[in-house]
């Protein structure tokens, strides 16, 4: 039997990632979180590779934690992706209904001065919430993205990450971006980072590791953070850092209680 053609497959993997994106469009946020959480929690270890490579990682990071408890922690992860695509159907109305941004005049203050600014977010859940924010608040955000080999899929994600990024939403590896967003900045709108990239390798020793994980621990004591991007003002060719901006859930509230996991 000869072998299905790349497109012929690009397109039968595209069009079954439109049913199962049309049944998570159809069902509310905290079903569509839980389901996928659920379904990715019991396929996601079947994936040996990467399984393996989650169960490494922890090791690595929590050496003194028993395999049993390590183990439990990667069925975690594997949930938590999970829910993180189920809510990626329901980003408009998570940001228009459910996030609260507790200093805002941090962002009124940027728009208000017309110069450019940096915006960076972490790289974690749905991280076009912290775009989003900053488009509700008037900004213009133009950002960057790392474009997939599926072209469908591309075209997909283009169109819907659209809203979040009215700047412009650029691929990662062409060597016009950089310039393209530098002269966006200059132009007095934001560019938007998020602040981690992929490296090969790392230097951290697992020490290291452990002793960021914990820092990152002991500054996450509030409850349900989304985003805390870092926004730098450029005016002027001057540069100025403004106050960390912060969007949360407004906790306690039961409608937001199977989407919290997944935006911290």
């Amino acid at each position: 039997m000869p072998p299905i053609p790349r497109y012929l497959r690009h397109r039968l993997k595209y069009a079954g990632f439109l049913l199962i994106a049309g049944l998570m469009t159809a069902l509310p946020v905290e079903w569509a979180s839980a389901l996928s959480g659920r379904i990715l929690r019991f396929f996601g270890p079947l994936s040996r590779k990467y399984h393996r490579l989650a169960l490494e990682d922890l090791a690595k990071a929590y050496p003194d934690v028993s395999e049993a408890e390590r183990s439990d922690l990667a069925l975690a992860v594997w949930e938590n992706l999970g829910r993180v695509f189920g809510e990626y159907f329901h980003l408009q109305e998570i940001v228009q209904e459910r996030i609260v941004c507790e200093n805002p005049e941090v962002l009124a203050q940027l728009v208000e001065s017309g110069g450019g600014s940096v915006g960076c977010a972490a790289h974690q859940a749905n991280w076009e919430i912290a775009a989003a924010i900053l488009v509700k608040h008037g900004l213009n955000p133009m950002g960057v993205y790392q474009p997939v080999t599926n072209p469908f899929f591309d075209a997909y994600l283009k169109r819907h990450r659209k809203p979040f990024y009215p700047g412009g939403l650029l691929a990662k590896m062409e060597a016009s971006t950089p310039r393209k967003m530098l002269h966006h900045v200059r132009s007095g709108a934001t560019a938007a980072f998020l602040v981690d990239q992929w490296a090969e390798s790392s230097e951290g020793s697992p020490a290291e590791v452990r002793a960021a994980l914990e820092r990152a621990k002991a500054q996450d004591s509030a409850p349900a953070p989304v985003a805390e991007p870092g926004v730098e003002s450029i005016n002027n060719g001057s540069t100025r850092t403004l106050p960390i901006f912060k969007a949360r859930f407004p906790l306690p509230n039961p409608r937001n209680s199977a989407i919290c996991s997944s935006t911290n």
